[in-house]
């Protein structure tokens, strides 16, 4: 699903540290003059539910990272 990839440099790198056992990345960064926060965090499984839309995550620990969220916010 080409809308469940790393989009920018950003995202790739925050997607490293995340694999690597962080939590929550951030960063400013400033586009088109304006300043804005990025981060991201995890998407654990939560609880064996999940695995019944999502088989291939059968085996993975209640609380493992399965994914990850980015987010763009301006601060004003």
């Amino acid at each position: 699903n080409d809308e469940n990839v790393a989009k920018d440099e950003f995202e790739k790198q925050a997607i490293e540290k995340l694999k690597n056992g962080e939590s929550y990345v951030d960063e400013v960064v400033v586009k088109d003059g304006k300043p804005y926060l990025r981060a991201a965090t995890i998407v654990p499984v939560v609880m064996q539910k999940c695995t019944l839309c999502h088989p291939h995550y059968e085996q993975a620990k209640k609380g493992a990272a399965i994914g990850a969220i980015g987010y763009t916010l301006p601060i004003e």
